[in-house]
């Protein structure tokens, strides 16, 4: 009852729905069986052996044997498989193209596909879900599947979905939010075009637990954030001939941080760059929030400066996102010819160990009872690791009583030294953060030996 209330009052507020789409479960549960490691995931104990039980027998299925084939000669994974599953629909017990897609469009998009590739695989994909009955195995675990879908309910009456209308002046229509068991943290956008020109939006989340909550703020965020794209990207590409003479000045300086993540080029870093903008401006938090700051990490260290610039500018906006894009093409105009003032920014707001006792290679007395770290910023006193360097085995990890901060700055180990030893600790940069969410600068390894 509790979960028909929810879904009503979803409807009542915005379109999307909210399903685990057997579409989706069937094409990654294929590529997890070709060995796909993006699909290949740990989380969902009980349904993975469930898969692995069931699919046993149709290992050497010609569509496994295929999937293989174009994972390396096409690269076909990750958002690929996502991209021609959107295209696909199940007609009386046949995988079939939808029949007003428009198919051209997924070869322009996803290069990886071609009409042969494509057709190929969706003739096999359909003899797979013949030969493995594979809607029984999807019927068989529909009551799992009602409980997750409850689970995203509850998480979208948190989004605000009439909000893309006030930003953008267009509601979001004909979405979905696809929940993917076997997508684990993975989570991809993937529109259908139809020939009528009109689009089904699909938001598929990866699901990484069966226990509440199972899907928390940052689940809210890939959402938000896949929406955008759908109307952030058209806008983008009016001013692309504008923007991209200034991306190309950018880019370079960025690029290892952005290829991470898997964000190649120029242009995509523009697109990435609007929908996280757009992102924060829905959220409307302060510019020290934990997602800015991964956004800066990501290699939009510009990010912060962008949404003070919007913030600033926007009272004299006429109405919606793309009127103000012609302020944004001066403001990378501008940020371009600065980008190295905003990295050296960005790099300054990382914390760094400033002072450490004992100093580093210095040889002390055996009563020596603490080593004393102290920072260049405040730090989140909840957040730290010290550890032995496993690349180093020849020194040994003092005899530790605890750990504690001072103050803010200010980091105690408390130890029990013994004469005549050489020691070693390793302060890992991961685990070491500035109030502001900015991680250790570079991990540190501290040596010291006693007399």
């Amino acid at each position: 009852m509790l979960s028909i209330a929810i879904f009503t009052n979803v409807i009542a507020v915005a379109e999307p729905t909210i399903k685990v789409d057997e579409r989706f479960e069937l094409t990654s549960i294929a590529f997890r069986l070709a060995g796909a490691r993006e699909f290949t995931y740990e989380y969902l104990e009980g349904y993975n052996q469930k898969i692995n039980s069931y699919f046993k027998p149709y290992q050497s299925h010609k569509l496994i044997d295929f999937i293989k084939q174009i994972r390396e000669r096409n690269g076909i994974g990750f958002d690929a498989v996502s991209n021609i599953t959107s295209y696909l629909v199940i007609d009386n017990g046949k995988i079939i193209f939808h029949k007003n897609a428009n198919l051209n469009k997924l070869f322009i998009e996803d290069t990886r596909w071609n009409r042969d590739v494509a057709e190929k695989f969706v003739f096999l994909l359909n003899a797979f879900y013949r030969d493995t009955k594979f809607n029984r195995f999807y019927r068989s675990n529909l009551s799992l599947y009602g409980y997750i879908e409850a689970s995203m309910i509850k998480t979208m009456c948190e989004i605000k979905v009439s909000w893309f209308e006030s930003f953008f002046g267009e509601k979001l229509q004909n979405a979905n939010v696809i929940v993917s068991l076997v997508n684990g943290a993975s989570n991809y956008s993937a529109t259908l075009p139809l020939n009528d020109g009109s689009e089904v939006i699909n938001v598929i989340v990866g699901c990484t637990s069966t226990e509440e909550p199972m899907f928390d703020d940052s689940h809210k965020n890939v959402i938000i954030h896949e929406f955008c794209h759908h109307f952030v990207n058209p806008v983008v590409d009016e001013y692309l001939d504008q923007l991209l003479p200034y991306a190309q000045k950018v880019y370079p300086h960025v690029k290892n941080m952005l290829n991470k993540w898997a964000y190649t080029s120029d242009t995509t870093m523009l697109y990435e760059n609007f929908v996280r903008l757009s992102t924060h401006l829905y959220k409307n938090l302060e510019v020290d929030d934990y997602d800015m700051v991964s956004d800066e990490f990501k290699g939009f260290v510009w990010m912060r400066n962008q949404k003070k610039y919007y913030n600033s500018q926007s009272f004299w906006v006429q109405n919606y996102f793309k009127d103000f894009m012609p302020q944004m093409v001066s403001y990378w105009e501008f940020m371009s010819g600065n980008i190295e003032k905003e990295i050296n920014e960005f790099q300054m707001r990382h914390p760094r160990i400033v002072s450490i006792y004992p100093a580093n290679n210095s040889i002390v007395d055996s009563k020596t009872d603490e080593i004393v770290v102290t920072f260049s910023h405040p730090m989140r006193k909840e957040v730290s690791s010290v550890r032995s360097n496993p690349q180093d085995t020849t020194l040994l990890f003092p005899n530790t009583m605890g750990r504690h901060w001072r103050d803010d700055f200010t980091f105690v180990i408390p130890v029990k030294l013994d004469k005549g030893k050489s020691y070693g600790i390793l302060l890992t940069d991961d685990f070491f953060e500035s109030s502001l969410f900015y991680k250790l600068q570079e991990s540190y390894y501290l040596k010291f030996s006693t007399k």
